[in-house]
């Protein structure tokens, strides 16, 4: 029995509903799609439960794209854990040395003062004495805050600033994040337990129940299987369509193969018969030699 192909397989699979993180990046990666948004939060996510599971997002730590970004969240939601309801010290210099890759020289005085910074933020989501202090340090130029200040806006604890207002986030992937982030923050803040089930990350850490990020896993499979099908009525089109044109090939080829007969039989020469004979056709060669024989008997005369 043939296989199906990695479309009609993936189109199978959707149709029976949830799939889990690992085989949705298996399919993903046969079909060209890479790792969704959701699927990095939905892995970040799970790292409460299954400290691993970012690994199995493609890359590595210190890389570019959806693996860095997966550990990047994670260290995040277990740095603001550790800070706002643990009150570690340790979290944040935890958190500066996994976000730095080996390429990049920083000194622990700088990792100290910068977390000096960032620690307070965490706590209270107080961004403009965070800027502010980061100025002063000489961490940043005074022209730059404002940029900080947008870059940062996640810890204010409030994700509809991701969203709108002058520090809005531009591409979905920053609101997404953003959003993400931010709510984490507002809710381990406020200790109330229904704004912490409101934000999966918040929900995870303190349930360590791999159910509390079912709302990404929800996201990441509608996104997927939307491109799914979106892929397979491209596909069928393009099936249908090919099908259409060699049936339009073979039309026209039937029709030049008659026409070619017709010329064929107008090119043909007229029958000769005689009187009380059947009709018959005299081949050229023959007719030629006839017609030579006549002239010569003629000439001869």
């Amino acid at each position: 029995m043939q296989q199906p192909v990695p479309i009609e397989k993936a189109a199978a699979d959707c149709q029976k509903g949830s799939l889990d993180l690992q085989k949705r990046l298996e399919m993903s990666a046969a079909l060209g799609f890479g790792a969704s948004d959701d699927d990095v939060l939905y892995g970040s996510c799970m790292s409460a439960t299954s400290p691993q599971s970012c690994d199995n997002i493609p890359g590595a730590r210190g890389g570019a794209g959806n693996a860095s970004d997966c550990f990047y969240l994670k260290d995040f939601m277990a740095t603001a854990w550790a800070t706002i309801k643990q009150n570690d010290p340790s979290a944040c210099m935890k958190f500066m040395h996994a976000s730095y890759t080996k390429d990049e020289i920083v000194s622990a005085e700088k990792f100290f003062a910068m977390c000096g910074m960032l620690a307070p933020a965490l706590r209270s989501g107080q961004v403009d004495n965070f800027g502010a202090q980061a100025v002063a340090k000489g961490f940043i130029a005074k022209s730059e805050l404002a940029s900080f200040i947008n870059r940062n806006i996640d810890l204010r604890g409030q994700p509809e600033l991701c969203d709108s207002g002058p520090n809005a986030k531009t591409s979905p992937r920053e609101r997404a994040f953003c959003r993400a982030r931010a709510a984490l923050l507002g809710a381990l803040r406020s200790g109330k337990p229904e704004a912490c089930a409101a934000s999966p990350l918040c929900n995870a850490l303190t349930s360590h129940k791999a159910q509390a990020c079912a709302p990404y896993l929800a996201a990441a499979n509608k996104s997927f299987c939307g491109k799914v099908a979106d892929m397979k009525t491209a596909r069928e089109a393009a099936l249908k369509k090919e099908a259409a044109e060699l049936v339009l090939r073979r039309h026209i080829e039937a029709e030049k193969a008659r026409r070619a007969e017709e010329l064929q039989k107008k090119k043909a020469p007229k029958p000769q018969f005689h009187h009380g004979q059947k009709m018959q056709t005299i081949p050229p060669d023959v007719k030629q030699r006839m017609d030579e024989i006549e002239k010569q008997s003629k000439a001869a005369q």
